[in-house]
């Protein structure tokens, strides 16, 4: 998505040197404001998704879902097109061609939070 055809693009991205931003749910908050200020969430979408992987120059390998291209994606309770906030209602993830179930990630978080006490 670019600023009202003016060719500057916009991407959602976390700075994580800021204290009380974590990954991940940062970016969840962060695309729910974009909506709140107007932009439609399929432009939501891409600019979490393609723009950062045609920035970063992988876009022939990320940032869609294609055949030849890294089996990555997110699976979801509900359209995140109706309301971005169903974004972070994740069921599952395909990392790489692995697949992590709910249990899967809701074990990960647990383990995150355990590593970051200690």
């Amino acid at each position: 998505m670019d600023v009202k055809g003016a060719g500057v693009p916009l991407m959602v991205g976390t700075d994580l040197m800021l204290p009380g931003i974590f990954p991940g749910y940062s970016v969840h908050e962060e695309m729910a404001l974009w909506q709140e200020a107007g932009i439609p969430a399929a432009d939501v979408l891409r600019s979490a998704t393609l723009v950062p992987a045609r920035f970063m120059g992988l876009d022939k390998r990320l940032g869609t879902i294609a055949e030849g291209k890294t089996a990555s994606m997110v699976l979801v309770k509900a359209n995140p097109l109706d309301d971005i906030r169903n974004a972070d209602k994740i069921e599952g993830v395909f990392l790489r061609g692995r697949y992590f179930n709910r249990h899967d990630l809701d074990q990960l978080l647990e383990e995150a939070k355990r590593l970051a006490r200690n």
